[in-house]
């Protein structure tokens, strides 16, 4: 019997996981490539709102490690009827479900979310069940379910995957002393912790004074104009949906208990197995501690712009292998064991990166070596022999511009020093502390100011242009709120405008 290695090209797609029937079953006659083959993988059940939607003869599947559903089944006929259309022709899948919207291309390990490019670690693939004589599409499973807005959980024993499982009911309190579990589950029903304040700060401008000035420094987002309505959703304070948590200072260091704050990271990234943050919760704990930013909001921060320690920057780059895809659609020359230099870059006093020049070609010089981008010039250099084989972290795709992301990002990282995660992290929260959270120009002190800057004139310094960029990290700090102690104090500061 022939076990299946699916492969598009020379590249492989995935390896067959080589059991025997006795442990996942039956194999899986399919087709992929113009081959036959057994699937001898785990075949995989789906589950909406706690109801089983029968899959019959056509199971999910693991491609790379990744959970693959034929997406017709699951999210179109059956559970959340999300919106679609799809060309044969082309490969192009669109789903919608309410405001959320992902388009996948067949094959390209790429999608976009609400306009944003994003990366996949595996590419929606059609795969012929034989058994039926039909041909699905089959697009990551928990990719998915996170960019429609839908809670995704994965029952590796049972080989189950379950979008919006429902909560079990909570628990008549124990009557023992034993100490509070530490597990993953969301917190309290309580809304915020006993001991709090609230102070305002003026807007000095009318809300919809303000969001003019908005749509004039970022009028889209993704690709698509973003109306005056919509800002006023996230604009107005009324309309918060994070409980508050989108006001919360975030200059002190809040105390949390250490073994949930783990656990929480580790249900986070459950279905990220190559994520980089495994076993990291202590150098998130110490670098919140050493910049005094409080430890949940980093956390959550990190782990959205980081795309849960999977995004390709946060993966790190060694120099020996970078290259840049958006360079090389002008420029072949060979990026390894290169980084942007001279003219090209801008940093502070202290030496930190702030900026990158692009160069017309009346400015180049004979004796540099330049690439060519979509914005210019950029100077290159080669880095030394001795840090050709360091591996080089940036979580958040600092100074990652868009001409060149690949190479502008690992120059930043690799001019702070990032070889290791723990540095990486550390790094991130240096960032955010100096640029944001305690510049003495900006005083960017809550998630709210990071996307609303409270002075119209500088809303070019807005650490976002996604509208919604405040509320998404404090609904994600409210799932995870129960590792705050009883005795912190919470203060949330609240716009005001005239």
């Amino acid at each position: 019997m022939k076990h299946i290695a699916l492969r598009t090209g020379a590249a492989v797609f995935f390896s067959c996981l080589v059991m025997t029937t006795s442990v996942w079953g039956a194999s899986l006659p399919i087709r992929y490539g113009g081959k036959n083959y057994q699937y001898s993988g785990k075949q995989l059940s789906f589950t909406y709102k706690g109801k089983t939607i029968s899959l019959g003869k056509t199971p999910g599947i693991q491609i790379n490690k990744v959970n693959m559903l034929p997406y017709y089944h699951t999210l179109v006929k059956n559970g959340p009827k999300v919106k679609r259309s799809y060309s044969s022709k082309t490969g192009k899948l669109t789903l919608t479900y309410g405001k959320k919207k992902i388009i996948f291309y067949k094959n390209k390990k790429y999608a976009y979310t609400n306009g944003k490019k994003r990366r996949l670690t595996t590419a929606p693939v059609v795969v012929k069940y034989r058994s039926i004589n039909k041909n699905y599409l089959l697009i990551p499973a928990n990719f998915t379910a996170k960019y429609l807005g839908i809670s995704y959980t994965y029952d590796s024993k049972k080989r189950i995957i379950h979008y919006a499982k429902p909560s079990k009911p909570s628990k008549p309190a124990a009557t023992t002393s034993k100490p509070a579990a530490t597990t993953s589950r969301p917190a309290s029903t309580t809304s915020r912790p006993a001991s709090s304040n609230t102070s305002s700060y003026s807007m000095g401008i009318s809300r919809s004074s303000y969001i003019k000035e908005q749509m004039k420094v970022y009028p889209s987002y993704g690709g698509k104009a973003i109306t005056a309505q919509q800002y006023d959703t996230y604009v107005n304070p009324a309309n918060d949906a994070t409980n508050g948590l989108q006001f919360l200072r975030l200059d002190s260091y809040r105390e949390v208990n250490a073994a949930v704050y783990k656990n929480h990271l580790a249900s986070m990234i459950s279905s990220k197995p190559d994520s980089v943050f495994s076993g990291k919760g202590d150098a998130f704990l110490q670098a919140s501690r050493t910049y005094k930013i409080d430890p949940l909001y980093f956390l959550c921060q990190t782990i959205q712009e980081s795309g849960y320690g999977t995004s390709f920057l946060a993966k790190g780059i060694q120099a020996d292998f970078l290259a840049d895809s958006q360079v090389q659609k002008y420029d072949t020359t060979s990026l390894k064991g290169k980084i942007v230099s001279g003219e090209s870059v801008k940093k502070d006093s202290s030496g930190e990166i702030t900026g990158f020049q692009f160069l017309s070609d009346s400015q180049r010089k004979p004796d540099r070596s330049y690439v060519k981008t979509a914005s210019g010039y950029l100077e290159i250099a080669e880095i030394p022999v001795s840090a050709r084989k360091n591996t080089y972290y940036n979580l958040y795709g600092i100074k990652a511009v868009d001409a060149a992301p690949q190479l502008c990002g690992f120059t930043y990282a690799y001019n702070e020093g990032w070889t290791s995660v723990d540095k990486a992290i550390a790094g991130a929260a240096k960032y955010v502390s100096k640029w944001y959270i305690y510049n003495s120009t900006h005083r960017q002190n809550t998630l709210y100011k990071f996307r609303y800057h409270p002075k119209a004139s500088s809303i070019w310094h807005q650490y976002a242009t996604d509208p919604a960029y405040a509320g998404s990290i404090g609904k994600l700090m409210y799932k995870y709120r129960n590792v705050y102690g009883s005795s912190v104090v919470f203060t949330y500061d609240k716009p005001v405008f005239s």
